[in-house]
């Protein structure tokens, strides 16, 4: 999941032509999500709830998106002229 959300980020950066800081908060609200997954285990939950956490992972990136990165795609689009 790690290796897909960096490469989301990747592709939108190289893509847009541009690095938005937004991207950042959101990348490190994904990792601790898969942080949060480990953790878990630690502290003895089972393999199944873990697979719960992190499929709950891209929900940070779809609802920052959703609630605040929509506006900076938006301003992004009408710098690059799209």
């Amino acid at each position: 999941m790690l290796v897909f959300e960096v490469m989301v980020f990747s592709l939108y950066s190289y893509l847009m032509r541009e690095f938005d800081p937004f991207h950042v908060w959101l990348f490190i609200g994904a990792v601790l999500v898969l942080v949060l997954s480990v953790a878990a285990v630690v502290w003895g939950a089972s393999i199944g709830v873990a697979l719960l956490i992190v499929a709950a992972s891209p929900a940070v990136i779809v609802v920052g998106y959703e609630t605040v990165g929509h506006r900076h795609q938006a301003a992004a689009l009408e710098r690059n002229g799209a």
